[in-house]
């Protein structure tokens, strides 16, 4: 089972899986309780390992799963677990992919449930679990978070980061500050520039009443993540605390500023989840950090949006315009040149290209988009 074992190597380094602050929602009908899915004969599974090769009539489902996967399209990839699961009830592989899908897909009950079973089938693999650990957090049992992650770090003291921040979090969550203080200073050592451990710093320090240090690691979170609003909250707290009020208004203005649109923005990202090629919400992703100018995340969505149709032209020069509208130069560059390959013969993409040759002022290429623009039957003038 090639695609899903790889998945099952490096699911702790799944950059989604990490402790969220979601409530647990399911905007669609998915293929039901996974508790009711049958169970393998005692034993079934005891030999199985990573390496274990898959029964050969599995294969062509496993493709397209681990296909699905890689396309985001989470949905069709719980289906299709479900669909294996119910042929060959409680395949390692595919419990262990439903139970990544599930967490994706912000069903923490559900994957927690599902990796449990997982667990049962191959307790060896209790170091790739960390997204169970992650479940457990998100449904507020601290506790048991902390004792799974403990579990990880016992079992592969080498475990990703993730689930060090996590053990982290997991202290924080239970009043042990001082520990967790620690295991966040551990990330950091391990990876200088996580904003959002830097972001969780600032909060205990501030509740330690250590306030010029919660302001110092506040500062670092917003430098690494200027568009994400919790550090600027953070911010404003601790100049607050330290009697610097107009600073501390301030931040707490852009920290109203961008909380507004990131709740838009995840409320958008939680619908795309289940309906991830709706070119509609992606464009209304588009504006809202445009709004910001999140440079990085309007280039991000670009990329998602052309997905869609690779061939559009329509898409390819909303794409340059807004590319350079957020001064993104190299990737708007990057798109004039598929334009100007994939559609030599419209001269619309040459108009837009003149447009956008002329609004970095490259007045070379502007001048050779225009005059193929009129050679294709372009208006003069426009």
């Amino acid at each position: 089972m090639r695609v899903l074992l790889a998945l099952l190597a490096v699911c702790p380094a799944l950059g989604a899986q990490t402790p969220a602050q979601t409530p647990e929602k399911a905007p669609v009908q998915l293929s039901g309780n996974p508790a009711s899915l049958p169970r393998a004969p005692a034993g079934r599974w005891k030999d199985w390992t990573p390496k274990t090769e898959p029964p050969a009539e599995l294969l062509p489902l496993l493709s397209e799963i681990g296909s699905s996967y890689r396309e985001a399209q989470y949905p069709k990839t719980v289906e299709q677990c479900w669909s294996l699961l119910e042929r060959e009830p409680d395949f390692p592989p595919a419990l262990y992919q439903l139970g990544v899908v599930y967490f994706r897909l912000r069903r923490y009950s559900d994957s927690a449930l599902v990796l449990e079973r997982f667990l049962e089938q191959a307790p060896a693999e209790l170091a790739a679990t960390q997204a169970l650990g992650h479940c457990y957090y998100s449904l507020g049992n601290y506790q048991r978070a902390k004792d799974h992650y403990q579990a990880i770090l016992e079992a592969n003291p080498e475990a990703s980061i993730e689930v060090v921040r996590g053990l982290a979090l997991a202290h924080v969550r239970l009043g042990d500050l001082v520990v967790g203080l620690e295991q966040l200073d551990r990330v950091l050592r391990a990876r200088p520039d996580y904003a959002d451990v830097h972001a969780w710093r600032a909060q205990v320090l501030y509740d330690l009443e250590r306030s010029e240090e919660a302001l110092q690691a506040a500062q670092k979170a917003c430098e690494l993540e200027p568009h994400e609003p919790r550090g600027h909250y953070l911010l404003a707290q601790a100049l607050r605390d330290l009697g610097r009020a107009e600073e501390a208004a301030r931040a707490e203005e852009r920290f109203l500023e961008l909380n507004e649109v990131t709740q838009k923005v995840r409320t958008l990202e939680g619908r795309l989840l289940f309906q991830p090629g709706q070119r509609e919400l992606l464009l209304r992703l588009v504006s809202l950090h445009k709004s910001v100018d999140n440079k990085q995340a309007v280039q991000d969505v670009i990329t998602r949006l052309l997905r869609l149709d690779s061939g559009s032209l329509e898409l390819r020069t909303f794409a340059l315009e807004t590319l350079a509208d957020v001064a993104a130069v190299e990737s708007a560059k990057a798109i004039a040149l598929t334009i100007e390959r994939d559609f030599p013969q419209k001269a619309e993409a040459f108009l837009a290209l003149r447009d956008f040759y002329g609004s970095i002022g490259d007045t070379v290429r502007q001048i050779q988009a225009g005059e193929r623009y009129l050679r294709l039957g372009g208006e003069r003038g426009r």
